[in-house]
């Protein structure tokens, strides 16, 4: 998902369960013979499994509950453990690159989380045990209070145990979710009922039906404003980035290793207390302790929980030419942390904030932009600036700072004034940028070749912002879509003005995707770039980049590098 909201989301394989026992029972209540009632339960598992199209945690249900129902059928207990080894090792035979996918490594942690992680709390750790020796009325209090630890218990199993894989595959884990669970959860049962019940009776009678699923439509309605409800609460959402294989390791590593831990000293204490009743008085008082232990070993779960939760520290210069198809957005991360982005949109790939800017800043942790600098206002530069100013609050990124250039009026269109509403709207500061302004942070240099206030060009090209950068021993020049007014304008203040601006460049984004319009020799000549940017879409229709424009950049003998071909393009120092 590139990003996680909360939503919807029953245990994995309930309503398959549900549905499945539900029917077993009616055919039992009709005097059915078992042979025949597992059969067609079996037929049922199969044909639900046809139309959902077997995804893999329709497959582990499907597989886990034919298990269950032939282990009744053979007199023999049911293990959900074994079951699910069984499922798991089916399904990777058939499926060996299924061992890799979200789907599957998420179903089967939440099972190993309920079967395993979950029993380990409930008895090693909190004893959530049924006691007698109250009265009815304090028996239902206590019963009432320990079913809720239960759920709770349940629902911080699921989330514990699954968290390394959630951040690996959408950088951020819900706040609340627990919580939330206990609200739906106990609800989905009565929803695949309902749902069930009013699918059959609408073929027999539709006006009963849709009376039916009438009550399923205000569970979902239920849910939904419960969802929007914690979506609205300050930090609903955690942003992390993805964490490190390293990482992963150790948190799964200490995990077992404390559940083992406690449970051999409960086993051992347990095996001296029968064997040398001698040292009763002695054990008993180090069981005390193990009970201690057992409760340091839950803060121990939560120190886990929030290790897994720490973003990775950025510490080292970096700029990235996302693979927008045919657009711009540049990413830069000072090696202090701070983030910039130039331009943001495609004008050949839709929602292109929400699937490949979003997911990019998530992926390495970031929730906010400290300055995003729009060069003008093509569709191609600002339709995922533009997104991100119109998220959720479940996916929000923030701009603290946004610069745009100040041209002749006659030169501002309409998109021009869209996006800065949405910027005076939803950033703390708005600013013109001109001609030699300055960000200077920490290493990083970052000086405004292009325009001035007022800039009068032939296009909106023309008066594109163009971007000087000098982080130590290297420098880049972000051209926008530049064409030759604006780049006489532009070589103009580089020729005369060698303080300022390097005498050459160690990396040039080239103009206008490519163009054979931008990028001059005279301008190649001045900046002589070692490593030159296309960022342009795969076949596009205006044909960048142009076989002029490589020709000249073969010549000055820079090496070319094409978001169409090779995707993102990472830079690291």
């Amino acid at each position: 998902m590139p990003s996680i909201l909360y939503r919807v989301k029953p245990q994995t394989g309930l309503h398959i369960t549900v549905l499945c026992m539900a029917f077993n029972k009616l055919l039992t209540l009709l005097k059915v013979p078992d042979k025949l009632s597992i059969t067609l339960t079996v037929l049922l598992l199969l044909l639900y499994g046809i139309m959902t199209g077997f995804g893999i945690s329709t497959n582990r249900a499907v597989i886990m509950m034919v298990i269950a129902l032939f282990a009744g059928f053979v007199g023999r207990s049911y293990d959900m453990l074994s079951a699910t080894a069984v499922s798991a090792v089916i399904i990777v035979i058939l499926k060996p690159m299924a061992l890799f996918s979200c789907s599957f490594l998420l179903s089967y942690g939440a099972i190993i989380a309920i079967a395993y992680f979950y029993p380990f709390l409930r008895d090693d750790i909190f004893a959530c045990k049924n006691d007698f020796k109250h009265n009815n009325k304090e028996r239902l209090v206590q019963h009432i209070k320990k079913e809720i630890i239960k759920s709770m218990l349940v629902s911080f199993s699921i989330q514990f145990f699954t968290l390394p894989v959630i951040l690996y595959y959408f950088f951020q884990t819900p706040s609340y979710s627990i919580v939330l669970n206990l609200l739906i959860v106990p609800l989905s049962t009565f929803l695949v009922i309902i749902s069930a019940l009013g699918g059959l009776l609408g073929i027999v009678f539709l006006p009963l039906g849709k009376f039916m699923l009438g009550g399923a439509y205000f569970i979902l309605k239920f849910y939904d404003g419960v969802c929007e409800l914690f979506n609205k609460l300050p930090m609903h959402h955690i942003v992390t980035g993805r964490p490190g294989i390293i990482k992963i390791f150790i948190f799964y590593l200490v995990s077992f290793t404390l559940i083992f831990a406690v449970k051999y000293l409960k086993d051992y204490i347990y095996i001296k207390k029968d064997f040398d009743a001698g040292f009763s008085s002695v054990l008993l008082s180090f069981s005390a302790e193990i009970s201690k232990i057992s409760h340091y070993t839950f803060l121990l779960f939560m120190v886990l929980y929030v290790f897994m939760l720490i973003p990775p520290q950025n510490d080292r210069f970096n700029i990235c030419f996302l693979d927008v198809g045919q657009g711009d957005c540049i990413i830069i991360k000072n090696d202090n942390g701070k983030v910039y982005m130039i331009d943001g949109g495609s004008s050949d790939k839709d929602s292109v904030g929400k699937y490949i800017i979003t997911p990019y800043l998530k992926y390495y942790g970031i929730e906010k932009i400290d300055y995003c600098i729009m060069t003008h206002s093509d569709s191609d530069h600002i339709s995922g600036i533009i997104e991100i100013f119109e998220q959720k609050n479940a996916d929000r990124i923030t701009i603290d700072n946004f610069l745009l250039p100040n041209p002749d009026n006659e030169l501002k269109d309409e998109a021009y004034y869209q996006i800065l509403r949405l910027a005076k709207n939803n950033c703390n500061k708005v600013r013109y940028i001109k001609t030699y302004d300055k960000i200077i942070d920490g290493d990083m240099t970052m000086t405004c070749v292009h325009p001035d206030n007022g800039c009068k060009t032939d296009s909106a090209n023309a008066y594109s912002t163009v971007l000087s950068i000098v982080h130590k021993n290297n420098s880049i020049l972000l051209t926008g879509d530049l064409e030759k007014d604006g780049e006489d304008k532009v070589l103009d203040i580089l020729n005369s003005d060698f303080e300022n601006f390097p005498q050459k460049y160690t990396l040039l984004k080239a103009a206008h995707h490519g163009s054979k319009n931008s990028t001059t020799e005279a301008f190649l000549r001045r900046t002589m770039p070692e490593k030159t940017i296309i960022s342009c879409g795969k076949n596009n229709r205006y044909g960048h980049p142009h076989s002029e424009l490589l020709k000249k950049l073969e010549y000055i003998e820079t090496k070319i590098y094409r978001t169409d071909v090779e995707g993102a393009l990472n830079f690291e120092e």
